[in-house]
């Protein structure tokens, strides 16, 4: 029977896994979390609009009617294409196809500068009409822009493929 690896279980993993119910196939869906996150609504979580059980499912309570599907909580170190298997930190997993689904993350596109030494993660604990504090850091400002830029995720790394483009 083959063997079909998904690295990932956010909408691509996921919805990959769930076309693949019933085919005659082993099916395994990697991810690092056990859960899968719908984050267009993280910020109504932020603002106690919303409970976080109300964005956040277990993957094999999703998964868990598929008879052919099984999921790992680990984190993929890299991927042996010669050999056909994922690597991850405590073993490797064979595969005959493969599906990378990993998702993105943030990006600078190529001005790492613009990254404050604060970093990302860092806390926003208090914003008014005089700037924002980050941190514990007080930062004087009339005006506080908002913004996020995406990259590919290291999966091209794993793949020895460049995972970003140019803008130019």
């Amino acid at each position: 029977m083959p063997r079909i690896v998904i690295l990932g279980a956010g909408f691509g993993g996921l919805f990959a896994a769930k076309r693949l119910a019933g085919v005659a196939a082993d099916v395994t869906v990697v991810d690092r979390h056990n859960y899968h996150l719908f984050q267009p609504l993280l910020y109504q979580v932020a603002t106690a609009g919303l409970p976080p059980s109300d964005i956040a499912w277990p993957i094999r309570s999703i998964l868990s009617r598929q008879k052919n599907t099984s999921v790992l909580l680990a984190e993929v170190i890299g991927i042996d294409v010669a050999r056909h298997e994922v690597i991850l930190k405590s073993e490797a997993v064979a595969f005959d196809y493969l599906i990378v689904a990993t998702g993105s993350t943030h990006s600078y596109f190529g001005h790492e500068d613009w990254e404050t030494t604060r970093g990302l993660g860092t806390p926003v604990t208090h914003c008014d009409g005089e700037g924002v504090t980050i941190g514990g850091d007080r930062i004087a400002a009339a005006t506080i822009i908002w913004a996020a830029g995406v990259a590919a995720s290291p999966a091209g790394r794993w793949l020895d493929r460049n995972p970003t483009r140019s803008a130019g």
